[in-house]
């Protein structure tokens, strides 16, 4: 069975001191009624990490030490 599913988000693609010292970008997708938080960080290499927030009040920020500690910790 396939889903399809309009949900409006916001979507923004940045940079932090800590993504670039890894060549990572970030992109941070939130559904416009704030029930889904996703900040996906690309790494060099096709490597992929990601942090999801559903039906939460995490911070962005939040999300980012997530994916910056993971990212580290697989980088060793």
């Amino acid at each position: 069975m396939n889903w399809e599913v309009d949900v409006d988000v916001d979507v923004d693609s940045y940079h932090t001191d800590e993504s670039d010292s890894l060549g990572a970008d970030l992109e941070y997708v939130g559904t416009v009624d704030g029930s889904s938080r996703n900040l996906y960080l690309s790494l060099p290499g096709d490597l992929h990490v990601t942090a999801i927030s559903t039906h939460g009040e995490v911070p962005r920020e939040d999300l980012e030490r997530v994916v910056m500690a993971a990212a580290e910790r697989i980088r060793g």
